[in-house]
Formats: C-alpha cells, sequence, structure tokens
C-alpha cells in the first residue's frame, strides 16, 4: 500500500493529494483502468483558396495499466460499449481498434454544456464529464490582414484577378502572399502565439499544425501535445507546460522544408472535466475545446 501511495505521490504530486479523500485516492491507484476522452471542435476556414471544413472530434481511449508502473503504456481494453451523453441526446462511438473509439457525426460542440461519456466494460460502467469551454482567441489570428476589420488588402504592382477561391492572382500568374490574411513564416522557423489572460487556471492548450495541399488536408506535422495515450496521460499528470500565456509551434516539425507551402494552425484550449465514482485510474479524464485557427504560408 506504501509503494502505491508512493506512485500517487509522482504522478498528482502533494498539493493535488491534499485535494482528495485518502480512501478515493487510494481506490484509483489499485484500479488499471484508463478512460481518456476527448470533444474538439474546429472552425470552417479558407487555406490557399482551399476549404477545410470545420469538424467536431469526438473520442475515447480505453486501456488498461500497471498501478505499479506509470511508466508502461496502458494496454488498450476492446469489447467496450461506448457513447457520450450531452443536451439530452445520447449518440454511440464505433470501436476502431487498440482500445479506440470515436464518432464522426452526430455531435455538436455547445459552450457551456455537459458532455458525458460513458463506456460499459464486461458489465462494469466507467464514466467522465467535462463542460465544453469557450474558445480561446490566438492574438496573432486576428492582427493585421488577419482582423476582421482589417479592410481591402492593397497589392503594389500590378492588378490581381481572383481565382481558386479568391487567390489573388498577378498578371505573371504569381500569387503575392506579403499582404494576404496568411501567418508568414519560413522554413525551421519557430512561430510564438500569444493566448488571452487567464481568467483563473488555464486551460490546456493543444496546437496542431495540418499541411493543406491541392489533395486537401494531410496528416498534421505538429501536435503539441502528443495525440497518443501515453502522452495525453503524461500532459495531465503535469500540466503546466501547456497553461503558459503562450504556445511555440516548433518549425523544424512544421515546417522543415518548403513546399508543402500552404498549412492550417489550431490552438484548441482544452479544459478538463472528472471522473465519476473512484473506478478508473489517477490520470484518467475528459478534455473538450473549441478551436483558433489561422493559415500559414511556409517560404524557403
Amino acid at each position: 500500500m506504501r509503494k502505491i501511495l508512493a506512485l500517487v505521490v509522482v504522478a498528482v504530486g502533494v498539493g493535488g493529494l491534499a485535494a482528495m479523500q485518502g480512501c478515493d485516492v487510494i481506490k484509483q491507484a489499485q484500479s488499471n483502468q484508463v478512460m481518456l476522452a476527448q470533444l474538439l471542435s474546429t472552425p470552417d476556414e479558407t487555406v490557399a483558396g482551399k476549404s477545410v471544413p470545420g469538424k467536431v472530434i469526438c473520442n475515447v481511449f480505453l486501456g488498461t495499466r500497471d498501478a505499479t508502473n506509470l511508466q508502461a503504456p496502458p494496454t488498450p481494453t476492446t469489447g467496450a460499449q461506448v457513447h457520450i451523453e450531452f443536451n439530452g441526446q445520447s449518440v454511440n462511438l464505433n470501436e476502431l481498434g487498440a482500445g479506440n473509439y470515436a464518432v464522426t457525426s452526430g455531435i455538436t460542440y455547445t459552450e457551456g454544456a455537459t458532455y458525458r461519456f460513458v463506456s460499459v466494460i464486461n458489465g462494469t460502467t466507467f464514466a467522465e464529464d467535462v463542460t465544453a469551454p469557450e474558445k480561446e482567441e490566438i492574438a496573432e489570428f486576428h492582427q493585421g490582414a488577419l482582423s476582421p476589420d482589417a479592410g481591402p488588402i492593397s497589392f503594389d504592382g500590378g492588378i490581381p484577378f481572383f481565382e481558386d477561391g479568391g487567390s489573388p492572382v498577378f498578371p505573371d500568374g504569381g500569387i503575392d502572399y506579403t499582404n494576404l490574411p496568411v501567418l508568414n513564416v519560413q522554413s525551421n522557423q519557430n512561430l510564438t502565439l500569444t493566448r488571452p489572460p487567464a481568467d483563473g487556471e488555464r486551460n490546456i492548450a493543444l496546437t496542431v499544425v495540418t499541411p493543406v495541399t491541392d489533395q486537401g488536408p494531410q496528416q498534421p506535422t505538429f501536435t503539441d501535445p502528443p495525440l497518443d495515450a501515453q502522452g495525453l496521460i503524461t500532459v495531465l499528470v503535469d500540466p503546466s507546460k501547456y497553461q503558459q500565456g503562450t504556445v511555440t509551434v516548433d518549425g523544424t516539425k512544421a515546417w522543415p522544408v518548403c513546399p508543402p507551402n500552404d498549412y492550417l494552425i489550431t490552438v484548441t484550449a482544452m479544459k478538463k472535466g472528472t471522473t465519476e465514482g473512484t473506478n478508473l485510474f489517477l490520470g484518467s479524464t475528459a478534455l473538450a475545446g473549441s478551436a483558433d485557427a489561422a493559415p500559414a504560408h511556409c517560404a524557403q
């Protein structure tokens, strides 16, 4: 028992223990079931004339882990029945394999609404709740040409015509990005983004960079924190790195070479939820958040 409590102190810190009932800590430390749920909303955006529709992402990871070895990744839990409850509705999540369950339709994101994730595993119910927070506006996403009240875009030299959903094309066929409503970066360049002032405890910032080509959005080149189960558990154990006033996009990972030239940057402020009862392992939780986004153009 002392060994288990010592591991819990490492995982949640002395302050976290002080805020919890001793018996609950012991029960959660002895539980081996992990449940990580996410509800993320992204806005509609246009990147280099390509439409990137917004979406609501809803997924759950279920796994079991050894309470005496916090460094070992969870073993995926299969065969569970998983659903989400919100606004008087209930939507089932589909099993995708490797402990992952998700749904891509039928979910709406409502600020201030409570979402309840429920998993039934071998007749035992595990549940988590989270309240969807308001979107945070990233300062750099709303300044200069990206500002909603920036007015008409002015161009130096030549009169552009428009094609491909609004990209200005000059008579020589080139596109002038210097005055477009995009963030201009160079290959390997880091980008620092500013979050609004905190109102109490900051939410956890999730930053994702997605290349957008003629074939549409591609696999992300940069996610911080990592979106796998072990990465999220690490974040929940010590979220301080992701609760700062700024976030940094690592250019060596996000856009190490150009092309590709066009990217969508999203920053989602995720609020942590709570577990119901004491039958889920410490570190289990639900996360909900709505993203702010902006396009970026990369040059060599």
